[in-house]
């Protein structure tokens, strides 16, 4: 079922004022998990309302999110819930003490 992703390069919409526009799916599928780390919990109608997704780029993403990365996983089939884990901030120089002796 994953090969259903590997033709969908971009997604595309219109705005008010009709003009094309085209978004790369790797860029929607990183938008999409920024969200879902922020959140947490996400409908799927979340996830088509903010990127105005068609039936068929929902599907992907959703399959990405939850079978290819396993990031998340699907709560009724209508929410999708964060179960990666959220690596460690990188250190900062501010965040490392040195000890002189």
């Amino acid at each position: 079922m994953l090969n259903l992703i590997v033709g969908i390069e971009y997604l595309s919409w219109t705005n008010e004022e009709h003009r094309d526009h085209t978004m790369p799916f790797e860029e929607t599928l990183d938008q999409a998990i920024a969200m879902l780390r922020r959140r947490r919990r996400v409908t799927s109608q979340t996830l088509k309302l903010q990127f105005d997704l068609d039936d068929e780029h929902l599907e992907a993403l959703v399959q990405v999110l939850i079978e290819a990365e396993q990031l998340a996983i699907d709560e009724t089939g209508k929410a999708l819930v964060w179960i990666a884990r959220t690596p460690a901030p990188p250190m900062t120089a501010t965040s490392i003490t040195l000890r002189h002796t």
